[in-house]
């Protein structure tokens, strides 16, 4: 049964990447509506080109994404405009290190800061400025570049630094867990466990991360999570249990679609474990943006939420965590500056 279901799913991703291919014309069509959508989210926060040269810090990531990044510094060099931007590069060296830069550069009063890697460095990167006055700029080449993707961040380092170049802000919200923050996307259940196994891949990018999600799904169960949501008390079981700011996961599998950053709101999604004849039509939902459409999904908004299970292996942005005793989440409305298009 096992070696069936095995089989059934590994035909999956063929599906999903033909999706993919499917969708892009109607991604690029969307592109312009997706950019006027940010700004007018946030338009009376806007920030725009200041008059004199802006003090910037970039923190590239030398071990995120598939890529070498030795390129990176020599891009940013040349076409980082050197008439608005005096700027200075430093490599992480481990974690924490990106948030103990950004946090130095916002003591230091600088105006920007360049996180130059995947949804873990950005999330390192923006915790450190979160409440400051000095915003984030993002260069994406990370394995999946989630919130870049929402944010309509191409990954295309000349593009982006093209955005940089402009400096256009807007103010979004992050997410207080415990005593710490994030920025994308948190999660409990599968998503986590998948999260925990790919951090100790050698080989990163979406085939690796797909190559987990077959291996692992036909031996997981699903669990039953208590949870007090603006005060209110309830009890699901899920697969996983999502606490999205940000739409997506990356490589454009949105768990939460319907996700702003700058509405003072929290995303719970509960995904029920469908049974493997129904996995092709979750995943396509999933890829293309319609899975709020799909009766093993659940979305709830909130301002703020208790999980009170104990001994949760959970992520963040993509980087695996273990909570001891429970974990409680608190949007912190327009937090943040980030550079958008």
């Amino acid at each position: 049964m096992i070696i069936k279901r095995l089989a059934m799913l590994s035909s999956l991703i063929s599906l999903v990447c033909f999706s993919g291919y499917a969708s892009a014309t109607s991604e690029f069509t969307t592109n312009m509506n997706m950019k006027t959508r940010l700004i007018q989210e946030c338009k009376d926060d806007t920030t725009r080109l200041a008059s004199q040269r802006i003090k910037t810090r970039v923190v590239i990531n030398p071990k995120s994404g598939t890529d070498s990044k030795k390129n990176m510094e020599r891009l940013i060099s040349q076409l980082l405009d050197q008439s608005i931007f005096d700027f200075e590069i430093f490599y992480t060296n481990g974690p924490n290190h990106a948030t103990k830069l950004s946090k130095e550069a916002a003591l230091l009063g600088y105006g920007l800061v360049l996180a130059v890697g995947g949804d873990g460095t950005v999330n390192e990167v923006g915790k450190g400025l979160i409440g400051s006055d000095t915003a984030m700029g993002i260069i994406p080449s990370g394995s999946g570049n989630g919130l870049a993707k929402h944010l309509n961040i191409s990954s295309d380092p000349k593009i982006a630094i093209q955005i940089i170049n402009r400096f256009q802000s807007i103010p979004i919200d992050t997410i207080q867990i415990n005593n710490d923050q994030f920025i994308g996307i948190a999660g409990i259940g599968f998503d986590a466990h998948i999260a925990r196994q790919f951090a100790m891949c050698k080989k990163r990018g979406f085939w690796s991360y797909a190559t987990l999600v077959l291996q692992e799904y036909p031996y997981y169960s699903p669990r039953i999570f208590e949870m007090e949501i603006d005060g209110t008390w309830v009890r699901k079981e899920g697969l996983l249990i999502s606490f999205a700011n940000s739409s997506q996961y990356g490589n454009d599998i949105k768990i939460a679609p319907q996700a702003k950053l700058c509405d003072g709101y929290l995303n719970i999604i509960i995904l029920k474990s469908p049974p493997v004849y129904a996995l092709p039509d979750v995943l396509m939902k999933l890829r293309n943006g319609t899975i709020t459409h799909s009766k093993y999904y659940e979305s709830i908004c909130c301002k703020e939420v208790v999980v009170h299970t104990n001994k949760l292996i959970a992520h963040i942005d993509g980087e695996p965590v273990f909570f001891e005793n429970g974990i409680r989440l608190k949007v912190l409305p327009k937090s943040l500056k980030v550079i958008v298009p």
